[in-house]
């Protein structure tokens, strides 16, 4: 059991690991150890998720719209069928992590040009997304999926070809 805090002119604190089904809009648990964490069906829009600890966390059919995942450690995470609109997944360690079905219109992978707070997300042949699911983003996040996965996962083209 642990604290989750929210923005500062919230009161409430949230005492639990399983937040599945529940809206906690602007969430911040940037920093924490939060490995195992329960978000089923959540409403976590504009969450922020900044430098945390959520290997093996479960986000299937979670609406994170406008999360900040940036530096967080996913390994192992689950966001089938979650709403990663805008999500900011810079630095993230998304090995072994499950984006199949997840919805990844702008959602940001690497760094765009001058950018340089953040570098890359971490991904290797066991993250699970698909070619498909790529065509909802912008040509450098995508240059640098396929740069990524082609040689690991199948149906990936290669970006030199």
């Amino acid at each position: 059991m642990i604290a989750i805090g929210f923005p500062p002119s919230h009161e409430e604190r949230v005492y639990f690991r399983d937040v599945s089904g529940r809206e906690l809009l602007g969430l911040e648990a940037g920093g924490l150890d939060l490995a195992g964490f329960r978000a089923i069906r959540a409403l976590l829009r504009n969450a922020g998720f900044v430098s945390a600890r959520l290997e093996g966390a479960s986000f299937e059919g979670a609406n994170l719209s406008n999360a900040r995942f940036m530096g967080a450690g996913l390994r192992g995470a689950s966001f089938r069928g979650a709403d990663l609109e805008g999500a900011d997944l810079r630095g993230a360690d998304l090995r072994n992590a499950d984006l199949r079905d997840a919805s990844l219109f702008g959602a940001t992978f690497c760094p765009e040009p001058g950018e340089k707070d953040w570098g890359p997300a971490r991904l290797d042949g066991s993250t699970r997304l698909s070619p498909e699911q790529a065509e909802k983003l912008g040509p450098v996040q995508q240059r640098f999926l396929a740069e990524h996965l082609a040689d690991r996962l199948p149906g990936w083209p290669h970006p030199s070809r």
